[in-house]
């Protein structure tokens, strides 16, 4: 409870643009986790969600999406989830007439799906609201993909908190919906960037002012362990797409230990690459493991009885993996992408690199080679005062306290 003893009163309604689902139990993990933080200080706190899901996922994973909308209390936070069917759009084609009646109909198609996604939201936040009264703010995770949570803020009169973190404000996706965004932005009390890098794309590409606050973890979820792999292990963990930069890893680690089995690297994750990397590292013929897909507790093991985690993306707007590798007191090695930068700022906790093969190479051998500068112990009681739910979380509640005072809400 804060200092005016009066956050008991506060409710708190959170929109994520990514939660679980079907198709990704651990999908937005650490929005709940926030979630459960915040309730931890005497805030009434809720969720509610609303997935598209692919056609394809059904053959991918073999499962049918939960179309019934559900309600229920997860770990004293009341969540209101749902899925809905996405209506597939037509592919192209070049000739020119098919290829007009095709762009017509993936516009309605494209219409459809957002319409029917609205609707599925503002049934949620009605069953939400039927049993627990109207929230006093929202705290939106991320306004894309979806907008609809700022059209409940604007419809039901309630205001609203924006905490950023996507990556398409880095690229040309951003170009193609600025006006989009700068209306969406036009009306928040206030907007969260996860880092310092997320918050300067913000202001130069759209005009958005922001305040910096991490995202934070639950180090109680993170234990460091003096049992390690018994070669001396890297390990990345994370989406198998272009932008985690995957082929650099992989060639700066051939370069630096291709000859050296005592080296090794592990990888966690899954994604539409995967062939093409798990090709790539045989070629090498380097010590290199692939290790699938995993929930957060594998992960959180083996980052533990890892000997440094490594991350090599392009861009980053913050790097929940890195911080996650210094609450178990594991080094960590990140190419200067952005969020990182905001990370990596103690030389306790390992190193920043340009994002080259070279680079990558000599940064890896350079961390084996003085691994015994690092203590564990410091690493993780450092990390505790800048990301831990304890450093965090406060910083959060004096924005939803000042937001609800301006507003004048009870």
């Amino acid at each position: 409870m804060s200092e005016n003893g009066k956050n008991s009163a506060r409710h708190i309604l959170i929109l994520p643009s990514w939660y679980k689902n079907t198709y990704g139990e651990n999908s937005g993990s650490f929005v709940r986790e926030q979630a459960k933080a915040i309730s931890a200080h005497g805030f009434k706190i809720g969720v509610i969600h609303n997935s598209m899901a692919l056609l394809s996922y059904i053959a991918k994973f073999r499962k049918i999406p939960r179309l019934k909308q559900m309600c229920f209390e997860d770990d004293g936070i009341y969540t209101c989830l749902g899925e809905t069917l996405q209506i597939p759009t037509l592919r192209g084609t070049r000739i020119a007439i098919i290829g007009s009646i095709i762009s017509t109909i993936n516009k309605i198609v494209s219409f459809v799906n957002a319409t029917r996604n609205r609707w599925a939201w503002l049934k949620l936040f009605e069953k939400y609201v039927a049993v627990n009264g109207p929230p006093d703010l929202l705290h939106v995770h991320s306004v894309y993909p979806s907008d609809v949570p700022i059209t409940i803020a604007r419809r039901y009169k309630i205001p609203y908190v924006v905490t950023e973190h996507w990556s398409g404000f880095a690229d040309a996706r951003v170009d193609q919906r600025r006006d989009w965004i700068r209306n969406i932005y036009s009306a928040p009390s206030a907007v969260i960037s996860v880092s310092t890098a997320l918050q300067r794309l913000l202001m130069d590409r759209c005009g958005v002012r922001s305040t910096v606050i991490p995202n934070c973890i639950d180090f109680n979820k993170f234990t460091p362990t003096a049992r390690k792999e018994k070669n001396f292990s890297f390990l990345a963990v994370g989406y198998f797409n272009k932008i985690k930069r995957y082929d650099l890893l992989i060639a700066a680690f051939n370069k630096a230990f291709k000859n050296d089995p005592s080296v090794e690297l592990r990888i966690i994750g899954d994604g539409y690459l995967m062939d093409d990397l798990k090709k790539m590292a045989t070629d090498c013929g380097a010590n290199i493991t692939f290790l699938g897909g995993m929930g957060r507790s594998e992960v959180a093991t083996n980052i533990a009885t890892s000997h440094v985690l490594v991350s090599t993306s392009d861009f980053e707007t913050f790097g929940v993996t890195l911080i996650e590798a210094l609450a178990s007191g594991v080094p960590v090695i990140a190419t200067k992408s952005g969020g990182p930068e905001d990370i990596v700022t103690r030389e306790q906790y390992g190193h920043l690199c340009d994002s080259s093969i070279d680079s990558i190479a000599k940064t890896m051998v350079d961390a084996k080679n003085n691994y015994g500068k690092f203590v564990s112990k410091e690493i993780r009681e450092l990390a505790f005062n800048d990301f831990s739910e304890e450093a965090v979380v406060p910083r959060i509640i004096d924005i939803y306290t000042n937001v609800v005072k301006n507003h004048g809400r009870p």
